[in-house]
């Protein structure tokens, strides 16, 4: 893509409007890749573009007190990095369990399930 002014001015109005590297990619036909390269171009050269103030919202995670390992009979048994009791036994999540895709019964709450699936699905398998 050959840049001109024209295409510059229209980069600095669509980013000065609130719109991300996506959005803009869109509207002018060309890759996420190359609207960044040019805008990184343009504010080492001068150009006035405004900065992004706003943080990015991030989900919070639920804070998980954990139980002790022999005491968990039907809750998560996800291991925390905590020990407790005369043995130092690992704690556990300790949440209610879930269930599976497949709608199965799982040894996790839906929060663990998740975060240890994701490698197996994101690799095209499914272990549940």
């Amino acid at each position: 893509m050959e840049w001109t002014s024209a295409l510059d001015d229209r980069l600095v109005k669509l980013w000065n409007e609130g719109n991300g590297f996506k959005q803009i990619a869109v509207i002018m036909r060309t890759t996420v890749g190359t609207i960044a390269g040019r805008k990184h171009r343009l504010e080492r050269e001068g150009r006035k573009m405004l900065k992004r103030t706003s943080p990015i919202a991030r989900k919070s995670k639920p804070s998980v007190m954990g139980v002790d390992y022999m005491a968990n009979v039907n809750g998560c048994r996800a291991i925390l990095d905590q020990r407790s009791g005369p043995y130092h036994l690992p704690m556990v999540c300790g949440l209610p369990r879930g269930t599976t895709v497949n709608g199965g019964e799982c040894s996790y709450c839906p929060m663990h399930y998740a975060q240890f699936n994701y490698i197996s699905q994101a690799r095209g398998r499914y272990y549940g």
